[in-house]
């Protein structure tokens, strides 16, 4: 899986829109089959869909879906944790997408989110 999306992601961010459309939806169609196996990836798959999703173009849409579409399909603190990683992005588009992203993922999780190590620190991150 991680070979694969080491070929994929560049395609993500490629200058070429027909490329990197197609790469969107395969990650689409790839989030739909395998959701949670792909927790893995995230860290890898999220800094490029935020700089994509923060871009003036009609890309950024498909990139945002693909986001909304990890929202709901992954683990809440993986989810939560990557999108964090971006919040510092330069882009003023980028973070605020991270931020909608980030407001759904709280909305939609729940409370064993919080729970342990991991959810500690996404609180400490949050609120810093």
């Amino acid at each position: 899986m991680h070979a694969l999306m080491l070929v994929l992601l560049p395609a993500v961010d490629s200058l070429r829109s027909y490329l990197a459309k197609s790469a969107c939806m395969l990650l689409m169609e790839m989030l739909h089959t395998f959701q949670h196996k792909l927790d893995a990836e995230l860290e890898y798959v999220v800094p490029v869909l935020v700089k994509k999703a923060g871009e003036a173009s009609f890309l950024s849409a498909e990139a945002d879906h693909v986001l909304a579409r990890i929202v709901q399909c992954c683990t809440d603190t993986r989810v939560m944790t990557a999108l964090l990683n971006s919040a510092q992005h330069k882009n003023a588009a980028s973070r605020a997408r991270v931020s909608f992203h980030l407001d759904a993922g709280l909305q939609r999780g729940e409370r064993r989110m919080f729970v342990g190590a991991a959810g500690r620190d996404i609180l400490e991150r949050l609120f810093r």
